[in-house]
Parts: structure tokens; C-alpha cells; sequence
């Protein structure tokens, strides 16, 4: 998080509010999620003594140190963004064991919370976005990119797959995965589909297709990237000229 906060500054923002961006992006989700099921976050506990400091020596190895240009390499990204993605994995997973421990029976609180508890943080991207630009400006939940897809499949699969509440277990009888290794089992899939991106590209991952298929079958609306209007509204202008 601490490079997508880079990239998204450009790296002209003050470093205190670079750091307090990159903290809430990092661990937004876990904290959203403590406020909305009243239990402690990751800052009030005794993990806020190594998580800090750990976040800190990455803000400024990225920030002050070569070590931004060496990142800008995809052979040296790709091991980070698999580390990014089983991390991601286990903070959807341990907020829907969770929360399927606290709600019986409550497999939307659990999916959903799962969804936001990996993706959350971009909320206050979204806030600092609207702060600096407008609150005309678009969300990224409105159009919504494949982290945030992601992580609420992630979290559907998951809760699926693990069945906590036996709900599936009392209609169709199947071996279940023990926990940790369907946390590996996720966290490689999606590892596979990330790198595969950062080498060939988006339109390497066919749930963007599944997407489009169910968008059509359902005929729902989807907002469509800003880049794309401007870009036609510049060449009608032409036309025009």
C-alpha cells in the first residue's frame, strides 16, 4: 500500500500525510471492521508494536531510499505482490471465521465484512480524493477495479468453501478444507492472476469476460472509465473543428 500511495500522490504530499494515508489504506479494512463489529483493532492491540514500526521502515524505504526505482521492476514487484496478496487473504479469512463465530447463522454479515475487511482501506483513498478534488469526483466503488472485485469474491469463496455454518453441508455432503489450506489454496490462485496481469496484461483474466457476460444476461449499468469519455469527447470536438 505504501507504493500505491506513491503512485497516487505522485510523491508531492507532505511525508506525515503520506504516512497517515498509507497507515488507514494498509489496515482500513480491519479497522472499519472493528468499529462496525465493536472489537479491537489492529492499532489497539499488541500487534500495533511490530505492525508500526514495520510499516514506518517500508514508508521510508520506498519514500527516501533507490528503492522506489528497484520496485518499478516486475521481477522484483511480482514476490511482493504475492506477499500483498496472501496478506490480503488472511484478513478476509479471519474476519469471516470471525464473524461467523459472533453471528450464527449470519453468512451476509460475514461475506460482506470478509469483502470490506480486504478492500476497505480504499475508502480513504476515496475521502482524500473528494477533499482535494470535489465531492463531485468519482468513487472507486463506482467503478470498481479488480482488488475490489477480488476481495469480495475472495471472501464468497471462502465462507462457501469453509461452510462454518454447515448451511451447504446440510444440502450437499463434501470434503471440507481445513482453513490454512484453503487460505493457500486462494492466495495462490489470486497470486497466479496478479502476476499474470503485471506481465500480459487485464484482459488476461477471464473474470473481467464473466463479468461482461453477467452484466449483459442481467442488464444492469455500469459507469464506464472517465479516460475513455474524455478521449471521445476530445475527438467529436475535432470533428467538429
Amino acid at each position: 500500500m505504501v507504493v500505491v500511495v506513491d503512485k497516487y500522490t505522485q510523491g508531492k504530499h507532505g511525508f506525515l500525510k503520506s504516512i497517515v494515508l498509507g497507515f488507514v489504506m494498509s489496515f482500513g479494512g480491519a479497522i472499519i471492521n472493528a468499529i462496525l463489529t465493536a472489537t479491537p483493532s489492529p492499532v489497539s492491540t499488541e500487534g500495533a508494536n511490530s505492525l508500526v514500526p514495520i510499516f514506518l521502515l517500508c514508508w521510508w524505504l520506498v519514500n527516501c531510499t533507490p528503492v522506489k526505482k528497484i520496485l518499478q521492476i516486475k521481477v522484483v514487484l511480482a514476490p511482493i505482490a504475492v506477499v500483498a496478496t496472501f496478506a490480503r487473504i488472511r484478513a478476509i479469512s479471519m474476519t469471516v471465521d470471525s464473524v461467523a463465530k459472533q453471528v450464527p447463522d449470519g453468512w451476509v454479515a460475514a461475506i460482506l465484512l470478509g469483502g470490506i475487511g480486504g478492500c476497505g482501506g480504499l475508502l480513504f483513498l476515496d475521502a482524500d480524493r473528494k477533499f482535494r478534488t470535489g465531492f463531485n469526483a468519482k468513487s472507486t466503488f463506482s467503478s470498481p477495479e479488480w482488488p475490489i472485485k477480488s476481495a469480495f469474491l475472495t471472501s464468497t469463496a471462502y465462507y462457501v468453501l469453509s461452510d462454518p455454518h454447515n448451511i451447504i453441508q446440510s444440502y450437499v455432503d463434501f470434503p471440507h478444507l481445513q482453513n490454512a489450506d484453503l487460505r493457500f489454496a486462494l492466495g495462490t490462485f489470486l497470486s497466479i492472476i496478479s502476476i499474470a496481469e503485471m506481465i500480459l496484461g487485464r484482459s488476461i483474466n477471464l473474470f473481467h469476460y464473466f463479468e461482461r457476460i453477467l452484466v449483459a444476461v442481467l442488464g444492469l449499468q455500469i459507469d464506464k472509465p472517465r479516460q475513455k469519455a474524455s478521449i471521445n469527447t476530445a475527438k467529436s470536438k475535432q470533428k467538429t473543428q
